[in-house]
């Protein structure tokens, strides 16, 4: 079975149950025969924190998810480092 890690966070989103929510129907949009193969299931959570300054740029991830647990904070940097 193929799997992909997706990390995924909207600003207008407070919670994660909302963020998987949003983007559970953003995949409604993908073809019925693609989608089927997929199974969409949070792994944890943890919160990020920008900044985006021309001089100095700087990404944060830390803590925890109440509903989903932890993320491993190393894979998701991995994964947004791509």
């Amino acid at each position: 079975m193929f799997t992909r890690t997706i990390v995924r966070g909207y600003r207008s989103c407070v919670t994660h149950p909302e963020i998987l929510k949003r983007f559970t129907l953003e995949c409604k949009s993908i073809p019925p025969k693609i989608k089927q193969r997929y199974l969409i299931w949070p792994i944890g959570g943890g919160w990020m924190k920008h900044t985006n300054h021309e001089e100095k740029k700087e990404l944060e991830i830390y803590g925890h998810c109440y509903d989903y647990g932890k993320a491993d904070h190393r894979e998701t940097m991995k994964i947004i480092a791509r």
